[in-house]
């Protein structure tokens, strides 16, 4: 959670960008990120990133246990 009086400064694509130098720098090729649907502040903070929409995960958690999951690739 940001502080009010921090939100909106850009901390988050700064640190999303932070670290996948880092993994780039250690020879991963490829950041990946997810957020819940309605997280529209983490969803700006993301995309200001640079990060794309690649597909949309769904599942189903009972019991701390997932119990039903998708994956909809986008093309």
């Amino acid at each position: 959670i940001t502080l009010e009086s921090e939100r909106g400064k850009g901390f988050y694509p700064l640190m999303l960008n932070h670290i996948c130098k880092w993994y780039a720098a250690n020879n991963f090729n490829r950041c990946i990120i997810y957020t819940e649907k309605g997280n529209i502040a983490s969803i700006k903070g993301i995309v200001r990133a640079g990060f794309i929409k690649t597909s949309r995960m769904t599942s189903l958690r009972l019991a701390e246990k997932i119990i039903y999951f998708s994956n909809k690739k986008y093309d």
